[in-house]
């Protein structure tokens, strides 16, 4: 897609669809950037190793280099969802992306609000599939069949490396120090991560507001994308997240140094492997998943709160889907 920032200037100035598109798209990534921070800064914050305003100014670093770096290393992840649903046939291609994609602005706002961490990788999806079932747009199975696959093992792998890391760790002596600094450690793979798995997701979002003003489908990513996108991303992370940090590392079990390196190393592997096959997983189910395995190691997991986190989660597909539905059938 060769599209020079000045075209897709030109464009926005002089398609008013085009310009709510990318408008909504950039408002997601900012969410994203918004409510995800936590899962990559959680244990960091809750042991007392980073104040929120470091961490966050950490995280938000991270976020940019991974999205960035990553997107030119494989974007196999950013090119399945580029393709989940071809809006290009369809006269109503804008008007269905942002009913799509305010169907995951309503949601993860909703979910900050209740202190919730949600995940708007399977949020866009859902609304993807709903918008273009709502205006007749093709969609493509497998990348849907690729969601569930990358959803069923980032949260079991998550929960299974989680507890078999901090299952090594927790009686091995280490210096506070040393934990310390290996989870600052944790902290920046997460966060870089994050960026490479949710930064991907939402370059590719994008680049189809792009194309269905340019009327091009093939997929490449012009630099000045990535760092549009990295950028909004880090600004959103810098917003931070209090709520979900509290629910996380406070709530649901009580992070010691062990459980939040092992939570994150745990975590980042599970991102690592996922983007690799060019699965599109979620950062909070895999960061999550691997808190809650830590914790079930010492007994220490509140099932109540992790039963809401995982019923969140699955309210997430079809709520998104509706309101992709809903919301595109009422504006084409």
């Amino acid at each position: 897609m060769n599209f020079s920032f000045f075209d897709f200037f030109k464009s926005t100035i002089d398609s008013p669809a085009l310009m709510i598109s990318v408008l909504l798209t950039l408002g997601v990534i900012f969410v994203n950037g918004w409510t995800d921070a936590p899962n990559a800064i959680t244990s960091c914050v809750c042991s007392g190793t980073l104040s929120m305003k470091k961490a966050v100014c950490l995280a938000a670093v991270c976020n940019f280099l991974g999205t960035v770096l990553m997107t030119y290393i494989n974007s196999s992840v950013a090119h399945n969802i580029f393709s989940c649903a071809d809006f290009s046939n369809s006269d109503n291609g804008h008007a269905a992306l942002c009913s799509a994609l305010l169907s995951v602005i309503i949601l993860a706002t909703g979910a900050w609000l209740l202190g919730i961490p949600t995940s708007e990788s399977h949020a866009i999806i859902s609304a993807l599939v709903g918008a273009a079932l709502a205006c007749g747009a093709k969609i493509h199975i497998k990348v849907i069949i690729y969601t569930f696959i990358g959803l069923i093992l980032s949260v079991i792998g998550g929960f299974i490396a989680g507890y078999f890391i901090y299952s090594g760790m927790r009686f091995k002596n280490y210096s506070q120090k040393r934990l310390r600094q290996l989870q600052i450690l944790g902290a920046v793979l997460m966060s870089f991560m994050h960026g490479a798995q949710d930064g991907q997701k939402f370059i590719s979002i994008f680049l189809v507001a792009i194309s269905l003003s340019s009327k091009s489908s093939s997929f490449e990513i012009p630099v000045w994308v990535a760092l549009l996108c990295s950028s909004t991303m880090a600004l959103g992370t810098a917003m931070g997240g209090g709520r979900i940090i509290y629910n996380i590392g406070k709530k649901m079990t009580n992070l010691d140094l062990k459980q939040g390196v092992s939570a994150d190393a745990a975590g980042s592997i599970s991102l690592f492997l996922s983007t690799c096959l060019g699965l599109p997983v979620s950062t909070t189910h895999a960061k999550t998943s691997a808190i809650m395995g830590c914790g079930y190691v010492k007994s220490s997991l509140d099932f109540k709160t992790a039963r809401k986190l995982l019923t969140a989660w699955l309210i997430t597909f079809p709520a998104c889907f509706i309101m992709g539905y809903i919301f595109t059938k009422i504006t084409i």
